[in-house]
């Protein structure tokens, strides 16, 4: 498990590192996690007043996936949540 501090308050532990998330490459959970912190300086420009949409993966890019609805509890508090005006009410 690797712990990553958010800020001096949070941190988020990361579980499941050895998991295969691509099978044709090899990569694992770990492996993105490596992209992840790598690529914002790059990404982030791209990104900034864009709207986006999760889409996940539990078992892996081969695996079936689903559409995140609505942010988790544990959403860091600099990530705005909005609520589509597509979406119904729950």
């Amino acid at each position: 498990m690797i712990t990553i501090p958010e800020d001096e308050y949070t941190c988020q532990k990361l579980t499941s590192l050895r998991k295969i998330v691509s099978p044709e490459s090899g990569f694992t959970k770990r492996d993105l996690l490596a992209y992840y912190l790598k690529i914002p300086p790059v990404l982030l420009p791209h990104l900034k007043d864009h709207s986006m949409v999760m889409k996940r993966y539990p078992n892996g890019i081969a695996g079936e996936f689903f559409f995140m609805a609505t942010g988790s509890r544990g959403v860091h508090v600099y990530i705005p949540i909005q609520r589509s005006p597509l979406q119904k009410e729950a």
